[in-house]
């Protein structure tokens, strides 16, 4: 059969099994909602299409899948089932790439078992159903190695400026790969026809691609940039005492990217107590990790090790979504994900490297290289994803080597192989620990949708169900059922978070709110207290109780909470607004207003405040300075009966009568319209007896 009509094959193959993929799930809620990266992803490409394709900020992530999203974007508009049957393309372009690059390395047939088996590999097809960069990953993986092998069977050096311009992409999208950079640079050198020249064309691929991004990054941010600012944080994830191999964010609960980048740099400058530019930000974490590995060489090097097993574990560890989950939607997931993992591949891979010895050299320090970047930083099924193609060409060559090979080599690839097969099939997580996982992203995603909390509160008792010790879920369940008016059974699951992780503030100030709620004054104290043990710095804790001691009449506990909470966040308008009734009702008048005039200063257009501030303005003798705030008020709320009520009253009360009766006209004519009887009377009454104290009805 002719080699173009096996690749069409092939590739038809796996354009068709991600299509039915993508199909079977397009009525979940996984389809529509996005979520973590996906969600950042989503709204930088519409900014994109929107025109603001420069942006103002040094990168923080990877770029070029925003862009590549804005394209169709812009093209199509937003649709995220055009964007997978794209995605379906290009995967199944990245299989037929694999097919070529391992035909060139080592044979036809290997070429043909390594692109089918991409054509059908679970982690492979679930990944290009999803809004991530992962699909871009493998395509532009599996196209370097096929430009490579072009380039080198071609024999001009002008052929492998294509390498780096795809390698150059590729850096776009997987930071890390610049690690290849340097290792293909060697190899073109030592293997290439005009070794120099085809190193100055693979070069300016490089530059071609890379270069924009540079000078972008200078101009936005002033500082040399070559694609993005976040190595640090993620080199202290990954290398850190409480590091797990996997992903755990700087702000525990705060794993959505649209904080990461916020909290990197809201911490390292509150450590270094300065502003800092985004190289500052990432050299300190860079530091922080440093410092660790220097002081605890010993407990780095385990992690190391168990950073190592993850890699090669069978377990795709996702952070977002996986592909267990969707397994129960897909039928080509829920059929393969148990056969085809890392636990069989790794084993196949690793003998055929063995097979295959000196002959893969360029494929083997790829793949060395790009694990050893991974396991420099932290552990992740998305993280990991383009070392599959690798595997996989390694994993085919061992099916057709192992029985022309020595028996020495058969032995050695026998050994290495069933060795590696024990990490690589260990239980170092559970699935349904990652299953949880997912489960909790899809129920944060819906849970603030109108309507769809019982919805949320499913994902949650589901992820429960595979994870019972995952506080998050039981603590976010908490706040479902709270919203719903079930506050006992929102107790009892702030309590399970609270029993679960005992050092987490935020689980006892969940806890105390829904005690409050339950009218449990004492108990909503206690929990607020142990939060604040917990945090002495969390300014809502300190706010609420403040609230809570200023209701019992405890006025100085209550302004000292209420201080706290300014001090912490000295944006905290609920604390500046009630330290002011506090101070009124403590008869300081001048504080109350000093108070109030700093509520407004953090948002103007506070009712509450500016009604406060009136009050405690009359009841200071400074009335007239009161009449100012009450009009703002009326400005923004011509038809509030009450406003005009208390203006005319002030008005009527500091003499200027007709202004007064103006007022109080409206509020009657207000009252009239609206039906309010009560107030009719009231009001009608106040305005006669304005009228007489001015000497008779007025016009």
């Amino acid at each position: 059969m002719p080699a173009a009509i096996e690749w069409a094959a092939i590739g038809a193959v796996a354009l068709a099994l991600r299509l039915v993929h993508v199909w079977q799930f397009r009525d979940t809620p996984a389809f529509d909602h996005l979520v973590c990266d996906g969600v950042a992803y989503d709204a930088w490409a519409r900014e994109i299409a929107g025109g603001q394709w420069l942006g103002t900020t040094v990168f923080y992530q990877a770029p070029l899948y925003p862009y590549f999203l804005a394209t169709i974007y812009a093209s199509v508009g937003r649709d995220l089932a055009v964007v997978r049957v794209v995605q379906a393309a290009l995967g199944a372009a990245a299989c037929v790439f694999l097919g070529v690059a391992g035909t060139r390395f080592f044979g036809r047939r290997v070429g043909l078992l390594a692109a089918g088996l991409l054509a059908v590999w679970p982690s492979a097809v679930f990944g290009d159903g999803l809004v991530q960069k992962s699909a871009l990953d493998v395509f532009f993986l599996c196209a370097l190695l096929a430009a490579v092998a072009t380039a080198i069977d071609s024999g001009r050096p002008m052929r492998w400026i294509v390498p780096g311009v795809v390698l150059g992409a590729l850096a776009l999208t997987r930071e890390n790969a610049l690690a290849f950079l340097p290792l293909i640079a060697g190899y073109i050198l030592l293997r290439a026809r005009e070794g120099g020249r085809a190193l100055a064309w693979f070069c300016l691929g490089v530059t071609v691609l890379l270069a924009p991004a540079a000078v972008r990054n200078w101009v936005v941010g002033g500082g040399l940039h070559v694609t993005t600012s976040q190595f640090g944080p993620n080199f202290f994830i990954g290398n850190n005492e409480r590091a797990t191999g996997g992903y755990r964010p700087l702000k525990y609960g705060q794993s959505d990217p649209r904080f990461e980048r916020r909290d990197a740099t809201e911490l390292a400058e509150r450590a270094l107590g300065r502003p800092l530019q985004p190289a500052e930000v990432s050299s300190y974490w860079t530091g922080r990790a440093l410092d660790f590995i220097a002081r605890e060489p010993a407990a780095w090097l385990r992690l190391v090790g168990r950073k190592a097993v993850l890699l090669v574990n069978r377990i795709e560890l996702g952070d977002a979504e996986d592909q267990y989950t969707y397994g129960d939607w897909s039928t080509e997931l829920a059929l393969l994900n148990p056969i085809l993992n890392f636990g069989v591949l790794v084993p196949l891979a690793v003998a055929g490297l063995v097979l295959t010895w000196g002959r893969g050299t360029l494929l083997a320090g790829l793949l060395g290289v790009y694990a050893l970047t991974v396991v420099a930083t932290f552990v992740m099924a998305r993280y990991r994803h383009p070392v599959l193609p690798l595997l996989i060409l390694f994993a085919a060559a061992a099916a057709f080597e192992l029985g022309r090979a020595s028996p020495r080599r058969r032995v050695i690839a026998a050994v290495l192989a069933a060795a590696i097969a024990i990490p690589a099939n260990w239980p170092v997580v559970a699935e349904s620990s990652v299953r949880a996982g997912s489960l909790y992203n899809l129920g944060r995603v819906v849970q603030d949708e109108p309507g769809r909390l019982d919805e949320a509160a499913e994902y949650y008792r589901k992820a429960i169900a595979y994870e019972p010790g995952y506080a998050l879920a039981h603590s976010n369940l908490g706040t479902v059922l709270e919203r719903r008016g079930r506050l006992d059974d929102a107790r009892a699951a702030f309590l399970r978070a609270v029993a679960l992780e005992p050092d987490r503030p935020e689980y006892a100030y969940n806890l105390a709110h829904v005690e409050a709620a339950r009218g449990d004054g004492t108990a909503a104290i206690a929990a607020y207290e142990r939060a604040l043990t917990l945090d002495p710095a969390h300014a809502d804790a300190h706010t609420n109780l403040g609230a809570l001691l200023q209701q019992r009449g405890d006025l100085d506990a209550a302004v000292r909470h209420y201080h706290a909470a300014i001090v912490a966040n000295p944006r905290q308008l609920e604390a500046l607004n009630d330290r002011g009734i506090a101070f009124a009702q403590q008869g300081k008048l001048d504080a109350a207003i000093a108070s109030f005039r700093a509520a407004l200063a953090v948002d103007a257009s506070n009712r509450s405040a500016r009604e406060n501030l009136a009050i405690a303005l009359v009841e200071s003798g400074h009335g007239a300075e009161a009449v100012p705030e009450l009009e703002a008020l009326l400005a923004r709320e011509p038809n509030d009966v009450g406003l005009h009520a208390k203006l005319g009253a002030l008005l009527a009360s500091l003499g200027r009568i007709d202004p007064a009766i103006r007022h109080l006209e409206s509020a009657v004519a207000i009252a009239e319209r609206t039906g309010d009887a009560t107030a009719l009377a009231e009001l009608r009454s106040r305005l006669a007896a304005t009228r007489e104290a001015a000497g008779g009805p007025r016009p």
